[in-house]
Order: structure tokens, then sequence, then C-alpha cells
């Protein structure tokens, strides 16, 4: 027997993998039992309630969340506090003259910045391979009665009437791109709250000014902070 090829030849396939809780929040929604199986409401009653639509919809941004602050915390906490913080573990990292540059030792708001690229990268190459799905099984639509052109319809399939039987349970690309600009945003959002957070924290300890960290009255001359923020 063959060894099974999960990328199918293609090793760039493998960054499908991180989409997989998506796809499985998708199919847990996909998984209600319609509410009428037979009779004549079966033709005209949505296949699912509005409430569940909401709780697989809340459900799905909340895994979007989750995995976005699963990178967000690392990078801003272990790496940009953290490690960036110290000299011995920055002089073991690739790239020393931009990160000198970028994030410097003596500047954290910088090095908690520069923390912030790798959770939006993560956040990117999401949408990224997202539209590319959508491109490859939502670019066709469906024929539209009465019109010249295909009309892309702009509600979720669970929530059509006659299920199978409309049209409209084909046309998924407006809302697919409406939920992929959700979750963008939800990520985004995320970095940017945690980074905010963490400065905030940081303007507990210093005063941060463009001359560089001064002495807050009563308290000592600060440190470029390297110990962690988030667990304070």
């Amino acid at each position: 027997m063959g060894r099974p090829d999960l990328p199918s030849h293609s090793p760039l396939r493998v960054l499908w993998t991180p989409l997989l809780p998506s796809m499985l929040a998708n199919m847990a929604g996909w998984m209600a039992r319609c509410r009428a199986m037979s009779g004549a409401e079966e033709g005209t009653a949505e296949p699912t309630t509005r409430g569940f639509r909401w709780v697989a919809r809340l459900a799905a941004l909340a895994l979007t969340l989750s995995s976005a602050m699963m990178f967000t915390i690392p990078s801003l906490d272990t790496f940009a506090c953290q490690c960036l913080g110290q000299l011995q573990c920055r002089n073991q990292l690739w790239g020393m003259p931009l990160l000198n540059f970028r994030a410097p030792y003596d500047r954290p708001g910088f090095r908690l910045a520069a923390g912030t690229i790798a959770p939006l990268a993560v956040a990117v190459l999401f949408y990224v391979l997202a539209s590319r799905s959508r491109t490859r099984y939502e670019g066709v639509e469906p024929p539209t009665p009465g019109a010249s052109r295909p009309v892309p319809f702009g509600r979720c399939a669970v929530a059509q009437a006659r299920g199978l039987r409309s049209a409209d349970f084909w046309s998924g690309r407006r809302w697919h791109q409406h939920l992929s600009d959700l979750h963008l945003a939800a990520g985004i959002a995320v970095a940017a709250g945690t980074l905010g957070w963490c400065v905030a924290q940081l303007g507990g300890v210093m005063d941060l000014t463009d001359q560089g960290p001064r002495s807050v009255p009563g308290r000592p001359p600060p440190a470029p902070p390297s110990s962690s923020l988030l667990s304070s």
C-alpha cells in the first residue's frame, strides 16, 4: 500500500491544516436537524432557526478569537517583551541589524509593536486561504431566473427556504466574503487590543517620551522591561 499523501503532491497545501478547526465549526453548523422534514411546510420554512444560526456564528467567532490569542500572546509576551528585552536572547536571533532598527533594545514600545507582525501575518494568511477557497468553490453563480446574469445572493445557505432545491442555496460567494472580512477584522482587533493593553501596562511602570523612558517621580529610574507584561 502506498503512503497517504495528505497535501496531494503539493507541500504548500499543508497550509490548509490551520483552517481545520474552522472547517469543523462549519460542519457542525450544517448538522442541525431541519424543523420540517415532510409536508407542505418543508418547501417554505427555513431549515434552521435564527437562534441556532446565531449560536453557530458566535461559536465560530469565538474559535477565531481564541486562535488569534494563541498566536498573539506568545508573540507579544515571550518574543517581543522577554526575548527582545534580553541581550543574550537578542544576540542569538537572525537579522539583528533589522531588529536593532525596528525594535531597539531600549524602546519597549517598538518591541511590542514588532511583536504584532506575526499574529497579523497569520490573520492575513487565513484570509488569503479563505479567498482561494472562495475563488475555487464559490466562483460560479447559479443561474437566476429572469436575469441575463446570475445575481449573487446575500443570505447564508442554511437560512434558505426549500434547502437544496433553492437556487440561492448554491450562491455563497457574497456571504463567504462577508464572513472572511469579519474574521479578519476579529484577528486584527485581537492583535491591536492586546498591544494596547500591553502598552497601557508598560505605561504604569514607565513614562514613555520621545527621548526614551525616564523616571516617574517617586520611582527609581526604569530599565527596559524584559519580564512578562501579560502575567502581571
